[in-house]
């Protein structure tokens, strides 16, 4: 599979690409959790993430592992309890 990650009139585009079976899918559009700390890099000044659409929280719990902080709007109260889940799963670990 292959997503176009990065798009800029200023740059190339930038394409990301991983074997995506056998991912866990918490979500209809689950997004691999690399894909997001990819991403994420691009803004290594950034001190604050928004996602206003968090789904099962996948850049959540890239933050994390970034050490960044984030805020997420999620209104289908499953997957926000699909995410605390995968969130309390990896502070346990």
């Amino acid at each position: 599979m292959c997503e176009m990650a990065w798009c800029s009139k200023q740059s190339p585009a930038k394409m990301y690409k991983k074997r995506v079976v056998g991912i866990t899918k918490y979500h209809p559009t689950t997004k691999p959790v690399d894909l997001m700390e990819w991403c994420l890099l691009f803004y290594p000044d950034a001190k604050l993430i928004l996602d206003p659409f968090m789904g099962s929280w996948t850049t959540a719990v890239a933050c994390q592992n970034l050490k960044r902080n984030f805020i997420g709007c999620e209104k289908d109260e499953q997957y926000c309890s699909v995410g605390r889940d995968r969130l309390r799963q990896k502070t346990l670990h």
